[in-house]
């Protein structure tokens, strides 16, 4: 028979988003009893609060909820034909390898609604789980490839002129790849791997700026060395002059003169700065070679 011949319960989906595309023309069976056996395919698509904080590792759970705009429960009473868990069995035959999402679970649940009237509610909670693969080959590969080929160049001689420009080009490669996968990519919301994007990128940012710094300190260093701060220069000056450094020993034959390392050297080293002169006595011992003027330059 006609569905336009019968009396149609107005159930809807709280959750539906689209308009109800169900085609014309559909047909009811009526048995002897009295059963009427009415089927309406409809294709449904609903709201669903995601969380995609650990995409593309996320696992969501939506809800379905079936109920009556005008007839309450003195009126109409919703029920199941089938039991949860072969619908469950049933739905996922038909999507197990079609899709990035793998339906987990399903559980029913009957309720009422809180009001004047009391209208019947069957709410059902799916569960889903994203299938990674596409995005871990697609997004995570290429990105950890990239970093750890910048974190290998610190293996070039520092000098290299092509370590700078090599960086460089990784970088530019970088921001291409991130170009191109941002459709892979939710944009309703910040997710984990955006923050891994944005650290890698960071990370070869810091790592062109550290080449940088190396490479106008070498260039620094052989063209115009830089002088020695004065405190290194008195410092250096106070902890390594001969009379801190090396005690001296008086000779018999000329006390006045200046004092020559003797044997309290042996355990210390004797530096001599640039202005520093020694005059040599006149007449020296056995083991002491004669040396007119000691100079030292810094």
């Amino acid at each position: 028979m006609a569905t336009e011949n019968l009396w149609l319960p107005d159930i809807f989906i709280e959750e539906l988003m689209d308009t109800d595309q169900t085609p014309p023309g559909l047909m009811a069976y009526i048995n002897s009893n009295g059963h009427i056996k009415y089927s309406k395919p409809m294709r449904v698509t609903s709201i669903c609060n995601l969380d995609i904080f650990y995409f593309p590792f996320d696992e969501q759970n939506c809800t379905l909820t079936f109920r009556s705009f005008v007839y309450t429960v003195e009126k109409m009473v919703l029920g199941m034909e089938q039991d949860v868990q072969e619908i469950l069995e049933t739905s996922q035959n038909i999507i197990w390898n079609k899709g990035e999402w793998v339906l987990q679970g399903i559980h029913q649940m009957m309720k009422m609604t809180a009001g004047t009237n009391d209208y019947n509610q069957i709410v059902f909670y799916v569960a889903i789980r994203r299938r990674p693969t596409l995005y871990v080959i697609n997004l995570l590969v290429p990105s950890s490839f990239l970093v750890a080929i910048d974190a290998l160049s610190f293996y070039l001689p520092a000098e290299s002129e092509n370590r700078a420009s090599f960086k460089m080009t990784l970088l530019l490669g970088y921001n291409v790849f991130l170009l191109m996968m941002n459709d892979l990519l939710p944009s309703s919301s910040t997710s984990l791997i955006s923050v891994y994007f944005a650290l890698c990128l960071s990370l070869m940012v810091l790592s062109l700026l550290e080449t940088i710094f190396i490479t106008y300190l070498l260039h620094l260093a052989t063209t115009q060395p830089p002088p020695m701060p004065r405190w290194l220069h008195s410092l250096l000056l106070h902890c390594t002059s001969p009379r801190t450094c090396c005690p001296a020993v008086p000779w018999k034959g000329n006390m006045d003169l200046a004092h020559l390392p003797g044997e309290g050297c042996q355990h210390c080293s004797c530096f001599l700065f640039h202005h520093l002169r020694f005059s040599a006595p006149t007449s020296f011992p056995p083991h002491i070679t004669p040396q007119l003027t000691l100079e030292a330059h810094s």
